[in-house]
């Protein structure tokens, strides 16, 4: 029988790779971000990275008028529009969810392994609550995120706004590693 210091607990299981992503821009308009996530580029990488669920919450936000990405012959290619899509890319299915807003965006903020968002203050504070009491402290905070490493915020500042209040937070927030800022080429 082996001694009990010889028995070597089994390593722990590797993290699953994302599942859900939701992008969000508040109630403004966002319209740059918003045609660069619905584009194939960004949902077919999204999809080799195993994401397989989007909600594209826009807002104000103008909808592409390119064809879906991800959809079979030519006569499935319509533009996008509000509602649920389902799309393929080398053999992966994916949902992807257009809805101008939510009633419950941050329960969707909570739910979700990676946030794509606008720099605003509520969306941030909504990736945060669920995290966060009255007493967490920052260390508590990352401990509760790296359960979950897969939990990730990336910040887009949008630009469009007449103040710098996005790039302000955002620069404030690129500190913690569960957040990622994604600025627009100069």
């Amino acid at each position: 029988m082996p001694s009990p210091s010889s028995i070597h607990p089994p390593p722990p299981p590797a993290a699953s790779p994302p599942r859900t992503c939701l992008l969000t821009v508040g109630s403004t308009s966002f319209t740059p971000l918003v045609t660069t996530f619905l584009s194939f580029s960004t949902l077919s990488t999204l999809s080799t990275l195993g994401i397989e669920s989007i909600v594209a919450q826009i807002g104000n936000s103008i909808l592409p008028s390119s064809p879906l990405p991800g959809t079979g012959s030519s006569t499935e290619k319509k533009g996008w529009v509000l509602g649920p899509h389902r799309l393929e890319f080398d053999g992966r299915e994916m949902t992807v969810s257009v809805l101008r807003f939510s009633d419950d965006l941050e329960g969707r903020i909570s739910e979700s392994d990676w946030v794509v968002a606008h720099a605003g203050a509520g969306s941030i504070l909504s990736f945060i609550r669920p995290i966060t009491t009255p007493s967490t402290t920052t260390t508590d905070r990352e401990n509760r995120i790296s359960k979950n490493p897969n939990r990730k915020l990336f910040l887009t500042p949008n630009s469009t706004l007449m103040d710098s209040h996005q790039f302000d937070l955002a620069d404030e927030f690129e500190q913690y590693d569960w957040v990622e800022v994604v600025r627009e080429p100069e």
